[in-house]
């Protein structure tokens, strides 16, 4: 039944309205008062070709490799062990197995690229054995193979131009990646040479 324009809503009335509608499922929105000049947050959906959404977030997300069934949703910009790039506020898995979508205020192109480097094809050699062959476009590959062999528990790591191949256990290919992850955003620290 159509609301008459000369009805006049009172503070009330307006209260009794917002919680009927979210009773009925249509929650209404508010612009942000104290941030005029934030953007909108704008979801991107980017498409994997050989690893899946929950791998690539849980190396945005988690500092130590997730046990199974652990995994999470979403990486965060509020969360302790969060690589995800200023400007983008969350990195999440969808239905889709294949593609991870972000919520981002800023340019996207840092981090699609970056997810473009870390999505490459893993091949189990073993038990606790993977191999991941990594084309760089923003890191140095000699600073990230110092720093990947002074991980605990470090594999094997050669450099081809800047193709880096890892070699080792799942939890120090994670650790790894998150190093690639730091050294594709510019946020590695640099390590020194003795």
């Amino acid at each position: 039944m159509p609301v008459p324009t000369s009805v006049r809503f009172g503070p009330v009335r307006r209260v009794a309205l917002t919680l009927a509608s979210c009773l009925l499922g249509v929650v209404p929105a508010w612009a942000h008062t104290d941030s005029p000049g934030a953007l909108p947050v704008t979801p991107l959906t980017l498409q994997l070709q050989h690893r899946t959404g929950a791998e690539i977030v849980a190396l945005f997300s988690r500092r130590n490799l997730p046990r199974p069934g652990d995994t999470p949703r979403a990486a965060r910009t509020d969360t302790q062990d969060s690589l995800i790039p200023s400007g983008t506020e969350a990195l999440y898995r969808t239905q889709a197995a294949r593609e991870v979508t972000a919520a981002t205020r800023e340019g996207i192109d840092l981090l699609a690229r970056c997810v473009a480097v870390l999505d490459a094809p893993l091949t189990t050699l073993g038990p606790e054995r993977q191999r991941l062959t990594l084309s760089l476009r923003n890191g140095n590959p000699l600073s990230l193979k110092r720093s990947a062999l002074a991980q605990p528990g470090a594999g094997t790591i050669s450099t081809h131009g800047t193709a880096l191949t890892l070699e080792g256990s799942p939890a120090w290919l994670h650790t790894v990646q998150r190093l690639v992850i730091q050294a594709e955003l510019g946020t590695l620290p640099v390590s020194r040479q003795r």
